[in-house]
């Protein structure tokens, strides 16, 4: 770093400080399951414009927004793996409005060097065709559940195995059941499927993380295509900490508070979410992005997220 502005660094500190300067960092609180994305755009963020600090909280997503709801934690900006659950929780008491910007699809996922039958292994499956099903009831291929009264993730392998089975009651859900009574959290699924040899159910961007091997799914159960949407809503889904509502695509979902302390500090860091660096980081993270009018779902849209929108819509 140059001499001057290792001087000039303190002067603007001292500057900031008695001129009443805004709070320049930002507090984020994010899933468990959109960590991965949520960390490579903090650390964007922070390349991209130094001396703006992202400060970052990761809890279960149904807990986070319980949270949230209760007060108990006022983050500046939050993100979730399910954006249903700012409409099924958030709004309007919190915020008027959320943002989609990723998609992801359900994958099977296991455990690094496992080996699966070359039926199921690379095969989208259907509920027509067996190998899937048949896998999670295999004792051969042990199965764990994130626990969707934790996690958005059990709640979309509910729904998932509910489209497998076209709506029906199952012993796959059965074992569903069995994990949720264990109250596995999604870093304890994951951290059990990197060290055991594990078959489970996780979006495709969480699998990536972790580095463990995905077989795609079907496209009638893998939750990941809008025009399924009207299919995907025959399973209705029920876990505690949430009202009872069909399954959905999941997308990522992100907003701010009705009023907060350092808006537009959280405001600044959602441009950059949506611009092109934040585009290109959300596609690296294995999501799909959303773009232009597909992104705002609410009850409203303040004027300076509005105009925020309009600058990053074509991006």
């Amino acid at each position: 770093m140059r001499a001057d502005r290792l001087l000039l660094a303190p002067l603007c500190a001292f500057v900031a400080a008695s001129c009443g300067v805004a709070d320049p960092s930002v507090q984020v609180a994010a899933s468990h399951g959109s960590a991965a994305v949520v960390q490579a755009l903090a650390d964007g963020y922070e390349e991209r414009f130094p001396g703006r600090p992202v400060q970052l909280q990761f809890d279960d997503g149904v807990a986070l927004v319980a949270a949230v709801a209760a007060g108990s934690t006022a983050p500046d900006l939050l993100v979730l793996d399910d954006a249903a659950l700012f409409g099924d929780v958030l709004e309007p008491a919190w915020t008027d409005f959320h943002l989609r910007f990723g998609r992801d699809r359900m994958v099977l996922a296991r455990t690094a060097g496992m080996a699966l039958d070359a039926a199921l292994a690379g095969t989208p499956q259907t509920a027509a065709e067996p190998g899937f099903a048949a896998a999670l009831s295999n004792p051969a291929y042990p199965v764990l559940f994130a626990d969707p009264a934790l996690s958005a993730t059990g709640y979309h392998s509910l729904a998932t195995l509910r489209l497998l089975d076209a709506g029906g009651e199952t012993t796959l859900e059965a074992d569903l059941a069995a994990a949720i009574a264990s109250g596995l959290s999604l870093p304890a699924l994951i951290a059990t499927a990197v060290a055991t040899p594990t078959l489970t159910l996780l979006p495709y961007s969480v699998a990536a993380a972790a580095g463990l091997e995905p077989s795609e799914l079907a496209e009638a159960i893998n939750l990941g295509e809008p025009h399924l949407g009207p299919l995907y809503a025959r399973a209705t889904i029920e876990a505690a900490g949430t009202p009872r509502r069909p399954a959905t695509v999941i997308h990522f979902g992100v907003s701010v508070p009705a009023e907060g302390p350092r808006r537009a500090a959280a405001l600044d860091l959602l441009r950059f979410l949506l611009g092109r660096d934040g585009v290109a980081l959300t596609a690296q993270a294995g999501l799909e992005p959303v773009r232009g009018e597909e992104r705002l779902v609410g009850f409203g849209v303040p004027a300076d997220v509005e105009e925020l929108l309009a600058a990053t819509t074509a991006r």
